[in-house]
C-alpha cells in the first residue's frame, strides 16, 4: 500500500505540473534577479552564490508546503488512508518522501543551472548538488511538520512559516558552509556527515509528530 501511495502521490505532482514546476521556475527567477541587481562582480557572487541558492532552495519548499497534505484531507482521502491498514507514522514518511522527489529533488538537480547563472565554479558543482540532495530532504520532513500543525489548526502558510523557519535556519547554515569549506579546499566529510546524520535523524522522528498531527485534523 506504502509503495502505491508513493507512486499515486507522484503521478498526481507529474500531471499537474505546477506542483514541481512553480518551485523552480521562482528559484530560477530569484536567482535571476540575485545576480542582476549583485552584478558581475565574481568575487562577491561566489562569496554569497551558496548562501542564495540554499535560501532559495527553502523558499521553494515552503510554497510547496501548504498543498502537501490538504488536497487528501479536503476530499477525505487521507481520512480513509488513516482509517486503512496503515500507520500514521507510515503514511507521513511516505507522503514527505513523496514531496521530497517532486519538489526537492528537482531543486537539487537544477543546481548547476543555479551555480552557472551565478557564476560559481564548475567543479564545486557536485558538492553543491549532494548538500542540496540532504538538506532538502531535511527541509521536507521539518517541513512536514509545520504543514501538519497548520492543517489541524486550520492557519495556513502563515503558521507553517512561524513553525519552520527557526528549525531552517540552522539547516541554511550548515549547508552554504558546506560549499564555503569546498572552496577553501577544506574537508568536506564533517560537512556531509552532520547533514547526513541530521537527515537520519529528522526523517525517523519528524513522521511521530506528523502523524500525530495528520490524526488529530481527522478526528476534529
Amino acid at each position: 500500500m506504502l509503495v502505491a501511495l508513493l507512486k499515486r502521490d507522484i503521478s498526481i505532482a507529474f500531471r499537474n505540473r505546477g506542483a514541481w514546476l512553480n518551485p523552480l521556475v521562482f528559484a530560477v527567477m530569484v536567482i535571476t534577479l540575485f545576480s542582476f541587481g549583485i552584478g558581475p562582480d565574481a568575487a562577491v557572487l561566489q562569496s554569497l552564490g551558496p548562501a542564495i541558492v540554499w535560501v532559495v532552495a527553502l523558499l521553494g519548499i515552503m510554497l510547496s508546503l501548504e498543498s502537501l497534505f490538504s488536497h487528501d484531507f479536503n476530499d477525505g482521502s487521507l481520512e480513509q488512508m488513516l482509517l486503512a491498514d496503515c500507520s500514521a507514522y507510515s503514511l507521513a514518511f511516505v507522503k514527505v518522501s513523496a514531496h521530497w522527489i517532486i519538489v526537492g529533488l528537482p531543486l537539487a538537480l537544477a543546481s548547476p543551472l543555479f551555480a552557472l547563472m551565478l557564476g560559481l565554479p564548475p567543479k564545486l558543482i557536485p558538492v553543491m548538488a549532494l548538500g542540496l540532495v540532504l538538506g532538502t530532504g531535511i527541509l521536507c520532513f521539518l517541513g512536514g511538520v509545520g504543514a501538519a500543525v497548520a492543517m489541524s489548526l486550520r492557519s495556513g502558510a502563515n503558521i507553517i512559516a512561524l513553525v519552520v523557519l527557526p528549525f531552517y535556519i540552522p539547516v541554511v547554515i550548515f549547508g552554504a558552509s558546506l560549499f564555503q569549506s569546498a572552496l577553501n579546499g577544506w574537508s568536506l566529510l564533517p560537512g556531509f556527515a552532520l547533514l547526513a546524520g541530521l537527515l537520519a535523524v529528522i526523517a525517523s522522528l519528524a513522521p511521530l509528530a506528523i502523524g500525530a498531527g495528520l490524526r488529530f485534523s481527522v478526528e476534529q
